[in-house]
């Protein structure tokens, strides 16, 4: 995982991926035929650029493509190289390191022929969970290209140090007779780095950056009197040194980073690294046979990623490290015994993050509830439903609001919106994991997650539904009552699942609450939508369930049996919507703008951010 050079500057290189990926809209390159073709995985040919260059294939078997069962970007390991990352192959999962500081584990997957000649990995998986690249897809040419981000410059003496995520190649042009060095560095984009650093040194006056375009950044540096400024390694590096000739080279450690990226105002496409969380303690407590129930305890909201492969669930924890406590709670867990699992290890990933390892004993499904305080639960079940519509599919469940940072829209009798979201998302969650799905809940008590972290939390666990339960109010019109669910702007999958919703809720509810339809999210936000839709990157929807404002549907609203009938027909309706399209794809249907999907977590703030109370 990222260590303590990545910074706040790392920001760029999460900045995130815009996979608009539909199967349907790929244009795919002639396929290669090294033996049979296996057409479920392959959704065709895909070319990954670092920079300008092609990443190196051993053969045609080891070609990158799509995986057509979930648009994921696959490569084979050692065409990495060129990045600096180094791949070793452990049983089902793949350990990749760059530089030995970045580590992260994937899950290995088998190529789309029959002999590939080796495993793949998801390269934006592994980029993003590095956090040291920033990322770009082009639909039309099926292109992923691949940046390095500047992560800091020091300026020493006569000497510059450029440090990068991925290994870079100055090119030095010397100009005014020596007082001013151009440095264009290809392939990379300046991440976070300021525009102007300050002088730090007799010769060198300053530097500005500059992003001549989008494969080449820029430094200008200059100069008190003439240098022969120059780069002479020869080879790409994570650090390079450009320095006049019989200049001491200087150690890492001795130059200290004195332009880095300042934490900013944060802003989409500019988020900033908080400080680490800690883990206090990890329990696991059998609710039964067919429950068992793991509970973190972590200082604040934590950034998790579930993944289920190969009969082993794992749970990776970013921008995190583990507590003396955790520690020894940690080596408690091997003792524990449970008909779902063979065993469970908790362990450090690299001095920035830890991973939860479950070996599981049989077909599972799980629960994430985010809790107060930083809390999180995560069940394993045996799932009710394994050949349903919803099997399989991973769905998070927002009640809206929460805590009194955000109390949502206030009842005449002093009830707020978040006291009564919460009962009803939590029925919906429980819907939902009867009929097999897997659930992510972003708060499961009186507490505000954040605006911003909620569709993180979505876009993080790589969800293929995001639901938003929400209470109206009409103020000062009273008349007004209904129950309405809002989609992103003209996005077809969401307004589909929109209109599916509205009309199960609506036959469970009956008289209780009557159906205004499914509206864009353009009606009552015509510049931008609502932000909890915008910022999560899958087919969502905010359901706003009646009118507090209006007499009869808040009657209807805080009565338990409606709320349960209304949570019903939420779950009901998203099973509608697959059951009608089994084979849509819902994971990446929103272009997203710069921001984190993986690990570490960074809080990410929307772009002229309104008030809660007006974007949900």
């Amino acid at each position: 995982m990222p260590q303590r050079k990545i910074g706040a500057v790392v920001a760029a290189g999460l900045a995130g991926l815009s996979l608009g990926l539909p199967a349907q809209a790929q244009k795919s390159k002639p396929k290669p035929t090294p033996g049979t073709l296996w057409a479920s995985r392959f959704g065709g040919t895909i070319r990954v650029l670092y920079g300008a260059m092609p990443l190196p294939v051993a053969n045609p078997s080891r070609m990158p493509y799509r995986d057509s069962r979930d648009n994921a970007i696959c490569v084979a390991p050692e065409s990495l190289a060129p990045l600096g990352i180094v791949a070793t192959v452990e049983g089902s999962s793949v350990k990749l390191s760059c530089a030995d500081r970045n580590l992260v584990m994937v899950g290995a997957r088998q190529g789309p022929f029959e002999r590939s000649g080796g495993v793949f990995v998801d390269v934006v998986e592994v980029l993003k969970s590095m956090g040291i690249a920033s990322l770009s897809y082009d639909a039309e040419s099926t292109t992923l290209t691949v940046r390095s981000i500047l992560l800091a410059v020091g300026l020493q003496g006569d000497s510059l140090r450029v440090s990068a995520g991925l290994p870079i190649s100055p090119k030095v042009t010397l100009e005014r007779e020596g007082l001013r060095a151009i440095v264009d560095i290809s392939g990379a984009t300046l991440g976070e780095l300021p525009r102007q650093l300050a002088q730090t040194s007799p010769k060198i006056l300053g530097v500005r950056t500059q992003q001549l375009d989008e494969n080449t950044a820029r430094l200008i540096v200059d100069l008190a009197e003439p240098l022969a400024l120059t780069w002479s390694e020869g080879k790409p590096t994570l650090n390079a040194v450009i320095a006049a000739p019989g200049t001491p080279t200087l150690s890492e450690g001795s130059l200290p980073p004195v332009a880095v990226a300042p934490k900013p105002t944060p802003t989409v496409g500019k988020p900033s690294l908080p400080a680490p969380m800690v883990l206090r303690g990890v329990a696991a407590t059998a609710v039964g046979d067919d429950r068992l129930r793991f509970a973190l305890e972590v200082n604040r909201l934590p950034a998790v990623r579930p993944t289920l492969q190969n009969e082993t669930l794992t749970l990776d924890m970013g921008n995190i490290y583990l507590s003396e406590s955790a520690k020894s709670a940690a080596a408690a867990l091997a003792e524990v015994k449970h008909p779902l699992i063979k065993s469970a290890h908790l362990v450090p990933v690299g001095a920035s993050a830890a991973r939860l390892v479950v070996e599981l004993a049989s077909q599972v499904g799980f629960t994430i509830k985010h809790s107060k305080g930083g809390g999180l639960l995560l069940d394993l079940l045996t799932p009710r439903k394994t050949d349903g519509p919803l099997a399989g599919k991973t769905i998070v469940v927002d009640p809206g609001h929460g805590g009194s940072s955000s109390p949502g829209n206030r009842g005449d009798d002093g009830v707020f919106e978040r006291s009564l979201t919460l009962p009803i998302g939590l029925m919906v969650a429980q819907n939902l994991e009867a009929m097999g799905a897997n659930v992510v809940v972003t708060r499961d008590s009186d507490f505000d997650p954040g605006l911003e972290e909620r569709a993180i939390i979505a876009n993080r666990v790589n969800a293929d539904i995001f639901v938003s339960v929400h209470l109206n109010d009409g103020r000062p019109n009273r008349t007004v009552r209904g129950i309405e669910v809002y989609f992103h702007r003209q996005e077809e999958t969401s307004r589909d699942l929109a209109r599916f919703i509205g009309a199960k809720v609506k036959e469970k509810v009956g008289e209780a609450l009557p159906l205004r339809g499914a509206r864009s999210d353009s009606v009552n936000a015509p510049e931008k939508g609502y932000a909890i839709l915008r910022n999560s990157q899958m087919t969502g929807v905010l359901v706003e369930l009646g009118y507090m404002s209006n007499g009869s549907d808040y009657a209807a609203l805080k009565n338990p049996t409606v709320q349960q009938q209304a949570a019903e027909g939420i779950a009901e309706g998203i099973a509608d919507y697959f059951a009608a399209n089994p084979a849509r794809f819902t994971k990446y249907v929103k272009p997203q703008p710069r921001r984190e999907y993986g690990l570490p977590s960074l809080t990410v703030a929307p772009e002229n951010q309104v008030p809660e109370n007006s974007v949900k």
